[in-house]
């Protein structure tokens, strides 16, 4: 199977996703409490954004008089460094807006992977009593915690190199972010069967390419504004969906 159809088979998740709750509403109640949540933060991030650091990019802007010849060029390099702008504090507030819901949302966002584990794959993990249920949670948010920190590093990486080669550096970044992405939409699964991230990332080496597909389209998805209030738990499901059916199918062969 060649990579590009590998990437499509993993980019479809989601839209299963979305399927999947409209026609299982008796899901909807796993949901109700995160997509509250979701509302109110994102109303905080998203006024933070826009009204404090994207005023920010007036700095890298080229100012010329009046008629110079060249005035063309610097009308395109400052629309490129707007635009370019816009993606980058969309991507560092959806960087941020994800990786808070999935610490703050942890116990709900768990439960609901677990439901689904059960649900429709026929799999069912000893969470019962507050001792598996304190080390289930502690090793999903030190998981959670590290794939937060390797994003925000290429988040970083990216940013800059926005304003230096803009257009290829937004493309790669959105690739290599979500990859990331699509491996923090796993940490639920591996949470239940006790993967730590190391083992996870092993786990995921023979699926990159459904992974990449999966995270890329959620990533693009949640950078559309106020989308992200509702997509994230249907990110999860996708995640959930994806371990059983691409990665726990290569474990048993």
């Amino acid at each position: 199977m060649n990579y590009l159809s590998r990437f499509l088979q993993g980019s479809y998740i989601p839209l299963k996703a979305m399927i999947f709750f409209t026609q299982n509403k008796a899901f909807w109640r796993y949901i109700s409490i995160p997509v509250i949540i979701n509302f109110f933060i994102y109303i905080v991030f998203f006024i933070f954004f826009w009204n404090y650091l994207l005023p920010l990019s007036d700095i890298f802007k080229i100012t010329s008089e009046p008629g110079t010849w060249y005035a063309w060029a610097l009308d395109g390099y400052n629309w490129l460094v707007g635009f370019t702008t816009v993606l980058t504090m969309l991507a560092i507030s959806s960087f941020s807006f994800i990786y808070v819901l999935l610490i703050i949302e942890a116990p709900f966002l768990a439960l609901l992977s677990e439901r689904i584990e059960k649900e429709l794959y026929g799999n069912e993990f000893d969470t019962a009593g507050w001792k598996n249920m304190a080390r289930s949670l502690i090793l999903g948010l030190k998981n959670s915690a590290i794939l937060g920190a390797i994003t925000l590093f290429w988040t970083a990486i990216f940013f800059v190199g926005n304003f230096i080669l803009p257009g290829i550096s937004t493309i790669l970044g959105i690739l290599v972010i979500g990859y990331y992405y699509g491996i923090s939409f796993l940490v639920y699964s591996a949470e239940l069967r006790m993967l730590p991230y190391a083992e996870l990332r092993k786990l995921v080496r023979g699926n990159r390419m459904e992974v990449l597909g999966l995270g890329t389209i959620c990533y693009l998805i949640i950078l559309i504004p106020f989308i992200a209030v509702v997509f994230l738990p249907i990110a999860v499901v996708s995640g959930t969906m994806l371990y059983n059916e691409y990665i726990d199918k290569v474990i048993k062969e």
